[in-house]
C-alpha cells in the first residue's frame, strides 16, 4: 500500500504540473481510498479529499467523480469508526447520484459500490434489515454489470456474510464468506481485504468449534499481512494476537 501511495502521489503532482485536472482529480480520489480505507489514515484521506475536490472543480464539476470522492471519504470515516460523518458523506453522494442518474445508465458500478458502502455503515449502526436490502441490491447490480464470478463482488458477499452471521445463520454466513474469499483469491493482486474475509471466517469457525480450520485461516491471514505490510506493522500484530503468538 505504501508503494502504491507513492506512485499515486507522483502521478497526481505530474498531472497538476501539466494541468490535467481530470486526471489529477481521479488520482486524488483514489488516494482518499488508499490512505483512508486501506491504510486507515483519516487525516491523510481528508487532505487528499480537499485536493480532489479542488481538481474536480477545475475539471468542470464531474458529478460522477465527486460521487466517488464522497463515497471514498465516507468509507475512510467509517474505517475510523465515525459512522455519523460516514453516513453524511454517503448521503451527499447518493443525493448527487440521484440528481445526475442519467449519467449512470452505462456505469452501474457507482450505484452498487455506494449501496455497499451505505449498507456497511447501516450495519455497524445496528440497522441490519436496511443494510441487507442495500447489500442485496448492490449484489444484483454488480452481477448484472460484471457477472457472478468477478473479484469486485467479494466485498458484497463478505457484507452479506456479516448479515447472516448477525442473524444466527452460520451456514449462509459461511457460504458468503467462502465465496468472498474465493473471489478475492482470484484477483490478479490480492489486497488487504482478503485478511478481513479470513478473519470473519475465523470468528465463524471458532464459534462452530472448528478450531483447526480457524487456525489455518489465521495462519494464511498472517502470511498475507506480512506480505502486504511488513513484519513490524500493527496489522500483523493484530493477527499474531488472535493466533495467540
Amino acid at each position: 500500500p505504501r508503494e502504491a501511495e507513492g506512485l499515486l502521489r507522483q502521478a497526481y503532482f505530474e498531472a497538476v504540473r501539466h494541468h490535467e485536472d481530470f486526471v489529477a482529480a481521479s488520482v486524488a480520489t483514489t488516494l482518499v481510498h488508499v490512505t483512508g480505507y486501506v491504510q486507515s489514515r483519516l487525516d491523510a484521506a481528508v487532505e487528499w479529499s480537499q485536493h480532489a475536490d479542488a481538481a474536480i472543480d477545475r475539471a468542470g464539476g464531474q458529478p460522477r467523480l465527486r460521487v466517488k470522492l464522497l463515497r471514498n471519504l465516507g468509507d475512510a470515516y467509517a474505517r475510523r469508526g465515525d459512522l455519523e460523518e460516514a453516513q453524511e458523506q454517503h448521503q451527499r453522494a447518493w443525493a448527487l447520484l440521484t440528481e445526475h442518474r442519467d449519467a449512470y445508465a452505462d456505469a452501474p458500478e457507482d450505484e452498487w459500490a455506494l449501496l455497499a458502502s451505505m449498507g456497511a455503515v447501516r450495519f455497524d449502526q445496528g440497522q441490519v434489515e436496511q443494510a441487507q436490502q442495500d447489500f442485496e441490491r448492490a449484489l444484483t447490480l454488480a452481477e448484472e454489470e460484471l457477472g457472478p464470478r468477478h473479484p469486485e463482488l467479494a466485498r458484497v458477499h463478505n457484507e452479506l456474510g456479516n448479515v447472516a452471521y448477525r442473524n444466527h445463520d452460520p451456514d449462509e454466513a459461511r457460504r458468503h464468506y467462502e465465496l468472498a474469499l474465493e473471489l478475492s483469491d482470484s484477483a490478479v493482486q490480492r489486497g488487504p481485504f482478503v485478511i478481513t474475509v479470513r478473519t470473519n471466517l475465523v470468528n465463524l469457525e471458532d464459534v462452530a468449534g472448528r478450531f483447526d480450520v480457524a487456525r489455518t485461516h489465521y495462519e494464511r491471514a498472517l502470511a498475507d499481512a506480512e506480505r502486504l505490510f511488513g513484519h513490524d506493522h500493527v496489522n500483523v500484530s493484530f493477527v499474531l494476537v488472535n493466533l495467540g503468538l
